[in-house]
């Protein structure tokens, strides 16, 4: 997966200017519906609006505390839920939820921080 990241990030470096939101576009996009060019532009503003939720979301000591983890989970899934394309089924909505979350419990520490090379 981190080969994934560099390598996405590498080549993408024109049409993805920020790093902190490329785990949101690769996390919804790969592997993940077909999408049109429109569609791809939705793609990244929600990843844009994800990676700013999931900020905001975080305080310290996140992960030891069950309604803060909550309060992340729930932040991935209203960002998802009103901003994925409808080409995103429920089946696929449900496993990106998952995925993300389960990136960013094992990525961001209790204060927010996270190594983006990891």
């Amino acid at each position: 997966m981190t080969a994934c990241l560099k390598d996405a990030a590498a080549g993408s470096a024109r049409l993805i200017p920020s790093a902190g939101r490329l785990w949101g576009i690769l996390f919804l996009t790969q592997p993940g519906p077909d999408l049109s060019p429109e569609e791809r532009d939705e793609v990244k503003k929600v990843a844009t609006h994800l990676l700013e939720r999931v900020r905001a979301a975080l305080v310290l000591d996140w992960r030891h505390r069950a309604q803060s983890r909550a309060q992340v989970r729930l932040a991935i899934e209203d960002v998802l839920d009103e901003g994925l394309p409808r080409a995103y089924t429920p089946e696929f909505y449900q496993g990106k939820c998952a995925v993300l979350f389960e990136h960013v419990f094992e990525s961001f520490g209790d204060g927010g921080q996270t190594d983006a090379t990891t």
